[in-house]
């Protein structure tokens, strides 16, 4: 390939990338108030309930047989109080909200379901496992949920931007299944969804720590901010992997999240709960994915 056929192909992929919408409003709302303690419940339901699709969706998820517990819930606030909590309900209208400006349909071999719950799994895994680490080895639980569920976030990047290529690395992947799909990516576009995710959520102005990961969790040797994040996120998006797969959790794994400071004795009951974890999903995706 010459030299002005490459500059012209980073002149299309720039200008494709540039082309995506801004970020909704719900979800810029949100992300102004995310890492605020002092915010009301009052104000996230006003907020969400501004866009009647995502409260519907959200209430949907709330009033699921993963997160219900007695009573039917009919507003954000009970939601919040009864079912979700804070950080999750943030985290998932911000999710569902950049999500939908997505166009996925043009790419036959990408699943959107199985990205909604492998994405999910990591997150709830992250966010259990994140309040339960070794003494001295802390981490902030409140962001783990949104980095888990924003982990591969770039794919939807790529489906929507770029169909076609991602279309035929997801082939080749399937037909190579050891093989590394960013691997592919990189082959027929000269980047992976670790770098478009990346572009675009800083283009979005989400939080440093959701960006990091989005870049670096796949990198078993990363080492600069918020490493320890990325790892514990990188280890629960390869065991969300096996368990989607109905394999245990790899032993590599397993040292990638107790070297992340998770305690064995809650990876271990993680573990045990993992295959009731898939079947209790199984009837959120398609809200996360509508």
């Amino acid at each position: 390939m010459s030299a002005n056929t490459d500059h012209r192909q980073q002149r299309l992929v720039i200008q494709r990338l540039k082309e995506l919408p801004p970020l909704p409003l719900a979800a810029q709302q949100i992300l102004q108030v995310m890492d605020d303690p002092a915010v009301s419940m009052d104000r996230i339901a006003g907020i969400i309930e501004q866009d009647p699709a995502l409260a519907g969706r959200i209430l949907g998820l709330a009033n699921s047989a993963f997160f219900r517990r007695n009573g039917e819930i009919t507003s954000i606030k009970e939601a919040i109080i009864r079912a979700l909590g804070m950080n999750v309900v943030k985290s998932l209208a911000i999710g569902m909200a950049m999500g939908g400006v997505f166009d996925t349909s043009r790419c036959p071999a990408f699943d959107l379901e199985r990205y909604w719950s492998s994405a999910f799994l990591t997150a709830r895994s992250a966010a259990l496992l994140g309040r339960q680490m070794a003494e001295g080895q802390a981490i902030d639980p409140a962001p783990l949920f949104l980095c888990g569920l924003l982990h591969n976030f770039g794919l939807l990047v790529l489906v929507h931007c770029f169909p076609q290529e991602l279309n035929r690395a997801l082939e080749q992947v399937a037909r190579r299944p050891g093989e590394r799909l960013a691997d592919h990516e990189a082959q027929v576009l000269g980047f992976d969804h670790h770098e478009a995710g990346g572009w675009l959520a800083r283009r979005w102005h989400l939080p440093e720590v959701v960006v990091t990961v989005i870049e670096h969790h796949h990198e078993e040797g990363y080492q600069g901010p918020w490493q320890r994040e990325a790892g514990l996120i990188d280890g629960c998006a390869r065991w969300a992997r096996a368990l989607m797969a109905g394999q245990p959790l790899p032993g590599e794994v397993r040292e990638r999240l107790l070297g992340s400071g998770v305690k064995e004795a809650a990876l271990d009951r993680l573990d045990a709960a993992g295959s009731e974890m898939v079947e209790e999903i199984a009837g959120l995706t398609g809200l996360l994915a509508d």
